[in-house]
């Protein structure tokens, strides 16, 4: 796809995820909702991050935590009102920062009324607005599943959990008579009620949209050939009429979903900062490269990362540092390895994506799990702001919290973060920072990017006759380089400079940034 326009503000932005029954509690009957997101605005501010990744905060029966929707149209009432939602953007915007909400495009819950009405089948409005299939006990494919034995008219298709039935997009490739190809009037219908949807929340204030599975659109299409279509269309729409607004994808593929139209989507960093078998990516696999305990770079994340980069707009490839959906950062390792994990992620041109609470170093919490989040609870529990009663987040009892707190020794929080009693705080503080105020760190900025065998991880980013290098040694050894030339030292943790020789000691980095004197020289060769 030929991209017509960028958001102005895209290239400098810094992302971070709220989810939003676990930020602030202003009602005290303990779930997060809009008007606490509204209370601490100022603190995101100092933070300074400029934009904000909202998980579903619509009317939901709450069967995946918000991502089966019963109304796609209004905030669900433990969150606030529609009128709560407006201002929220407009308070954001006057922190000068964006907001994207989450958009659930390929399901819906079973309780939705559209789902209610088809299940009456024909003769209903909504019958096409799912797909059913008329035999009981077809079941379909690891892809494309079938949940029977609930409704007279048959089995529905599931997107993801069974509560989720699948909206009716339509079929690339048509095999049974029940299923209808995309072109299907229905099908159409269907598609322009997503984009509808859309629209909506763009003229309320939205900034845009992470859109949730955003593959699974079109059933039974090799290529993503009809899903792209439409994606490409969205952005069209976008480009034309809402050209300040993000397109972000969940595909984790992202030379087709940059390609499709996304601005941005995610590259899972499964084998660079974690271990979890949650990774999408066949390029993240093995030990953490980001760990005390790796002794060598075995080369397989650098080239992965390199390949992405040949095929797609680096500025799209996004690295987090946790979501809803994964265990916390902290549990891979301490908070200095977290500082070098996120140091790295702020020098990629991509923008940076923080999880609420690992600018702090919140630990994940094993075996707390609430409204179908199993394992995923853990990273969901109540942001720390203070020392008081539940960290601050609710005045409500204990045990009313939507999940429990840290109850172990040592738990952070942002009071003591904002005292200058966390160093890890402190550290993402001066990246954000950093990332802000250096259009190279931006993603306008071109790459280089190397790493030995035995480190530093090497990175360079050049922009208008500034040039901006960064060195990461994760390693739990101490590793040197030569580093000729002057340059001025920009944010360091535990690097020594010696003359034209850089000194990294185990799990450290440094940021420096080539002299005024020698506007535009050259790099040395990394």
């Amino acid at each position: 796809m030929n991209k017509t326009h960028e958001p102005s503000w895209l290239a400098q932005a810094v992302f971070y995820e709220i989810y939003p029954a676990s930020f602030r509690d202003s009602n005290g009957d303990g779930i997060g909702d809009i008007a606490g997101m509204i209370s601490q605005l100022d603190y995101l501010r100092r933070l300074g991050v400029n934009a904000l990744w909202i998980n579903p905060w619509y009317v939901s029966s709450f069967r995946d935590g918000g991502y089966d929707i019963t109304d796609f149209m209004r905030p669900d009432p433990r969150y606030g009102t529609l009128a709560e939602a407006r201002n929220f953007f407009r308070e954001a915007h006057r922190h000068g920062i964006r907001v994207v909400l989450d958009l659930v495009a390929g399901h819906t819950s079973l309780e939705h009324p559209y789902f209610q009405e088809s299940c009456r089948g024909t003769g209903s409005r909504h019958q096409d607005f799912y797909i059913w299939n008329p035999n009981s006990v077809y079941r379909g494919t690891a892809e494309q599943y079938y949940i029977a034995g609930l409704f007279p008219r048959g089995s529905y298709c599931a997107n993801f959990f069974a509560s989720q039935p699948a909206i009716n997009y339509g079929f690339n490739k048509v095999e049974n008579s029940w299923e209808m190809s995309c072109d299907h009037p229905a099908c159409r219908a269907n598609r322009e009620w997503l984009i509808s949807v859309m629209r909506y929340w763009l003229d309320l204030g939205c900034d845009g949209f992470r859109v949730d599975m955003a593959s699974s659109i079109i059933k039974r299409d090799p290529g993503f050939e009809k899903t792209s279509q439409f994606w490409q269309s969205v952005r069209t729409l976008f480009d034309r009429e809402y050209p300040e607004a993000v397109l972000l994808a969940e595909w984790f593929m992202p030379e087709r979903s940059l390609a499709a139209g996304f601005h941005l989507d995610f590259v899972p960093p499964s084998g660079l900062f974690r271990n979890d078998s949650w990774s999408c990516s066949p390029i993240f696999s093995g030990e953490i490269l980001f760990s005390a305990a790796t002794k060598k770079n075995d080369g397989k994340w650098l080239d992965g990362y390199r390949k992405l980069c040949d095929v797609c707009n680096p500025a799209g490839l996004c690295l987090f540092s946790g979501t809803h959906d994964q265990w916390r950062l902290s549990y891979f390792g301490s908070d200095r390895e977290t500082m070098v994990k996120l140091a790295f992620m702020t020098a990629l041109p991509a923008p940076p994506f923080f999880y609420y609470g690992d600018e702090i170093g919140m630990r994940h919490l094993v075996g707390v799990a609430v409204e179908g989040s199993a394992s995923r609870g853990g990273a969901r529990t109540p942001m720390q702001w203070d020392h008081s009663r539940n960290f601050g987040f609710s005045t409500a009892a204990p045990e009313k919290l939507y999940l429990p707190t840290d109850s172990a020794a040592g738990a952070p929080t942002v009071e003591d973060a904002l005292a200058g009693r966390n160093p890890l705080f402190t550290t993402v503080r001066e990246l954000i920072r950093l990332r802000r105020e250096h259009p190279a760190l931006g993603g306008d900025g071109a790459l280089e990017l190397d790493c030995p065998e035995n480190f530093p991880l090497r990175v360079t980013r050049r922009l208008a006759g500034e040039t901006i290098f960064a060195a990461f040694n994760p390693s739990g050894e101490t590793v040197s380089f030569p580093l000729p030339g002057t340059w001025e030292t920009l944010l360091t943790r535990g690097v020594v400079r010696k003359n034209e020789m850089l000194l990294l000691e185990p799990v450290s980095f440094i940021f420096l940034r080539k002299a005024a004197s020698q506007p535009g020289g050259k790099m040395h060769d990394v």
